[in-house]
């Protein structure tokens, strides 16, 4: 019994700290104590850890306590996303568009798409349906998905409405089915 116990304290162990470093980790960053808390996150978000991952992707493109690094925030933020975070994908893309890499923010959007239909309804719906609407980031130009994505996101409803008018005479135009979008 004694043995068991000294065990499964022994494993429980390593969770309990990994827990109370990512923790703590987030109270220096709360703090402003952002070289310490990047030590801090730095192991976890190497173990796998997506929420670390997602902070250290944070401070890399902040340049808050490293260097600032686009290399390792889109490193990072890629990792989080794999392991979850949603968050991280839209902040991402709000980098690769920050810096000009509308190729990439085009490229993590089609594939995140193309992996999940659960990205349909968040507001890179609505990013993604722009980019593919006015062929940003090098996207083929695909009017009909780029709006049906806009709408099925329900974001940012008043840009929709002046983009509304041109799509629509496009489409008339074009003797397209308008009705699709209904």
């Amino acid at each position: 019994m004694r043995k068991f116990i000294i065990i499964t304290f022994s494993l429980l162990f390593p969770i309990i700290g990994y827990s109370q470093s990512l923790n703590y980790a987030k109270q220096l960053l709360k703090e402003g104590e952002y070289k310490l808390a990047a030590t801090q996150l730095r192991p976890l978000a190497e173990g796998g850890n997506a929420e670390a991952q997602y902070l250290a992707a944070q401070l890399f493109a902040e340049g808050k306590g490293v260097i600032k690094s686009i290399e390792q925030a889109e490193k990072y933020y890629t990792l989080a996303i794999d392991g979850g975070q949603k968050e991280a994908a839209i902040e991402l893309v709000e980098l690769f568009e920050k810096n000009k890499l509308q190729t990439k923010a085009a490229k993590l959007m089609e594939k995140l798409f193309n992996d999940s239909e659960e990205w349909k309804t968040t507001p890179l719906a609505y990013q993604y349906g722009l980019y593919l609407y006015h062929g940003y980031g090098n996207t083929s130009i695909n009017k009909r998905y780029g709006w049906g994505l806009m709408i099925r996101s329900g974001y940012n409803v008043d840009s929709i409405a002046l983009l509304k008018d041109e799509y629509f005479l496009n489409m008339i135009k074009n003797d397209e089915d308008w009705m699709y979008i209904l």
